[in-house]
């Protein structure tokens, strides 16, 4: 295993800890974590973009989808059906969001003595941004009043 691969795995692996009580489950080979819900899934997603100095930069994302919306949309799509269950309804990256576009929302780690303070950054967004975007756009009349 790389050093690279090492940080990823940990800091997934630290971060899930915290998560779980919260009834997400880690998938980790796709960097995220799946709250199965009445419609569909909530997945708060931590993409790790590969840096040139042997490390990563991460970027937590929020995804919510919607079965009754992809079903339909799939039925048109020509989506290859390998990958329709897997897309979202709606999705952004937390530094995109207006409201937070002030706060720190990527990270760059290096080393292993970064992971701690990684991990507790994307607990805080995981609190304080995720779970309120998860809560307050858990219904489609949410979602349409927002976007149109």
């Amino acid at each position: 295993m790389t050093e690279r691969e090492f940080l990823k795995i940990e800091v997934l692996k630290l971060l899930n800890e915290k998560i779980k009580p919260f009834d997400f489950k880690l998938l980790r080979s796709a960097c995220e974590f799946l709250q199965k819900t009445e419609f569909g899934w909530n997945k708060y997603q931590i993409v790790f973009l590969v840096r040139e100095n042997g490390g990563w930069e991460l970027k937590p994302s929020l995804l919510i989808r919607f079965d009754v919306v992809e079903d339909i949309f799939h039925r048109i799509s020509e989506f290859d059906k390998k990958y329709q269950k897997g897309t979202p309804t709606i999705g952004t990256a937390i530094e995109d969001m207006d409201n937070y576009k002030g706060i720190n929302a990527r990270f760059e780690l290096t080393n292993e003595n970064q992971i701690n303070s990684i991990v507790d950054n994307l607990f805080d967004l995981f609190e304080n941004v995720a779970l309120p975007f998860f809560v307050k756009f858990d219904n489609l009349s949410a979602i349409d009043e927002q976007l149109n």
